[in-house]
């Protein structure tokens, strides 16, 4: 069922996630892609997904950290196999809220990594798939791109 956005709604979890490793990219602020390269659509788990944004302030000024949590299905191998190569990586990602909010975490400069953290689970009814955490911490807030 599509969900309906109006004007008044302030939707919460993420609606899209794209990854892409930093050796593939031209320039990162705007994305452009070498040759044969472009974004890896991420198909995670329906509200599986989202961000946690928060400041620490340090002696070099303000820091902006994001942490990014979402998971894929291992009923999904292709999916699996697509997202691996990423895990350890210095990549970038975007993601989308399901306001239409579109945001960029990592750059060239100051990449992150994508790490598993995951189990079965124990009932029959927990969801059995892969946990993957993105963590980026900055000295300038996460790029708005739309």
């Amino acid at each position: 069922m599509a969900i309906q956005i109006n004007q008044d709604n302030n939707l919460g979890s993420i609606a899209t996630i794209q990854l892409a490793l930093v050796w593939q990219l031209a320039a990162s602020n705007p994305v452009s892609f070498k040759g044969g390269f472009s974004w890896l659509n991420v198909d995670f788990l329906d509200e599986s997904a989202q961000v946690k944004e928060s400041t620490n302030i340090a002696d070099a000024g303000i820091e902006y950290s994001y942490t990014l949590a979402f998971g894929v299905n291992y009923l999904n191998p292709d999916m699996l196999t697509s997202v691996h190569p990423y895990i350890g990586q210095n990549a970038i990602l975007q993601f989308t809220d399901n306001n239409g909010l579109t945001r960029q975490l990592g750059s060239l400069q100051n990449p992150l990594s994508i790490k598993i953290d995951t189990d079965t689970g124990k009932q029959y009814t927990d969801v059995n798939g892969l946990a993957l955490t993105a963590t980026w911490v900055d000295s300038k807030p996460a790029p708005i791109i739309s």
